[in-house]
């Protein structure tokens, strides 16, 4: 199963929020992927919310694709399972 977000990955946004969301998913669902479609606003909190994924166990199972086209990101929603 694929969840998507497509959306700012700020602080702001509180990406760890989805993240505590999926591990519990994963708990029930362990080939479950979460898609992270968006960016964060700079590379501090890039590097913030990769070392969050990393320390939530989380690394091989979520994939940040960065900024993208509106094209490019919709293409990428339609992989989704569930997206928001």
């Amino acid at each position: 199963r694929v969840i998507a977000y497509l959306g700012a990955l700020g602080r702001a946004r509180d990406p760890g929020f989805i993240l505590d969301a999926f591990r519990c998913l994963r708990e029930s669902d362990a080939a479950a992927f979460l898609l992270l479609i968006g960016d964060a606003p700079s590379d501090e909190e890039k590097a913030w919310l990769r070392s969050l994924i990393k320390a939530s166990g989380l690394e091989k199972s979520v994939y940040l694709t960065g900024w993208l086209s509106r094209a490019d990101a919709l293409r990428m929603l339609r992989l989704a399972d569930v997206a928001w």
